[in-house]
């Protein structure tokens, strides 16, 4: 088996370093091919990921958006994927409910099981966490032309949020799925394959990515003064009770809006007007901690 190390040297605060020199000590005394590729701008671990073939685990060092990148360029019947979190908001990470040091993660990974869970796809795009449209993706645009290694992404996330909220820019979006329709005029929804996006924001507390299942939350226009009271709980997960929040579940769902909208996949924002979101189950191959 040879291992390759996507590094993307600009995620997080600078723990790539560490990971680099781990991997060094670890492989020095072993027969065992290995590389590993620093990224050098936007992409390029996409560019990356689809030079190997069989045989190979790719470790996605970065980022939720380093590991979009290697998922959307990998061979997914042949390739492995390893997530080694060194970003900033590590969402997708979170699924696997461990804190521990980075050295404990990095030996737990590459002592670990593969197994096969489900990932998103829409226009073209595969994601491994979430899909989101309207303030969320607006969010993304914003957080994406931010590059503040001081600041945790989460504050800048939430900063972005609270401006988009006040903005409030909503739009009728109309939903097809298991053989309904629903229109709702939209201030954020989330198609999600795991729990959390953004830093930490728990949209869909009861998701799993090895059940076939897309979790949604399309959160409908509110008037400003229930804002304060509705954001923290939506960090926390706990806003599924709340009137304005429709929760559903499906395997696949078409989305049609008035004009072409920002979409996030996993941060990556795209501009579409009508776009279908489904899960494959299954399909990717990871190396589980």
């Amino acid at each position: 088996m040879k291992h390759v190390f996507i590094v993307n040297p600009t995620s997080g605060k600078g723990d790539y370093r560490r990971v680099e020199e781990w991997v060094n000590n670890f492989f020095k005394n072993r027969d065992e091919e290995y590389e590993i590729i620093r990224t050098d701008y936007p992409g390029h671990a996409t560019e990356i990921a689809g030079k190997y073939g069989v045989d190979t685990i790719l470790y996605s060092v970065g980022g939720d958006g380093t590991a979009h990148e290697v998922l959307n360029g990998m061979n997914l019947e042949d390739t492995v994927l390893a997530i080694v979190p060194v970003g900033t908001g590590n969402d997708f990470w979170r699924m696997y409910h461990i804190k521990e040091p980075l050295e404990t993660i990095l030996e737990r990974t590459m002592n670990g099981t593969e197994k096969q869970i489900d990932i998103g796809y829409s226009a073209g795009r595969y994601f491994l966490n979430c899909l989101n449209v309207g303030v969320d993706a607006e969010v993304n645009r914003r957080v994406n032309s931010s590059r503040s290694k001081l600041i945790p992404r989460t504050f800048i996330y939430m900063i972005y949020a609270v401006i988009e909220l006040i903005r409030k820019k909503t739009f009728v979006l109309e939903y097809s799925f298991n053989g309904e329709v629903h229109s709702y005029k939209t201030l954020l929804a989330s198609f999600m394959n795991g729990k959390w996006y953004g830093g930490g924001f728990k949209s869909a507390p009861n998701a799993s990515f090895d059940d076939g299942l897309l979790d949604i939350t399309i959160v409908e226009d509110v008037p400003l003064r229930r804002i304060p009271k509705l954001l923290p709980k939506y960090y926390k997960g706990t806003h599924l009770d709340e009137d304005v929040v429709n929760i559903y579940r499906t395997d696949k769902i078409t989305v049609k809006a008035p004009h072409k909208v920002a979409v996030g996949l996993d941060g990556e924002v795209l501009e579409l007007d009508t776009f279908t979101v489904e899960v494959l189950k299954g399909k990717l191959r990871i190396m589980a901690p």
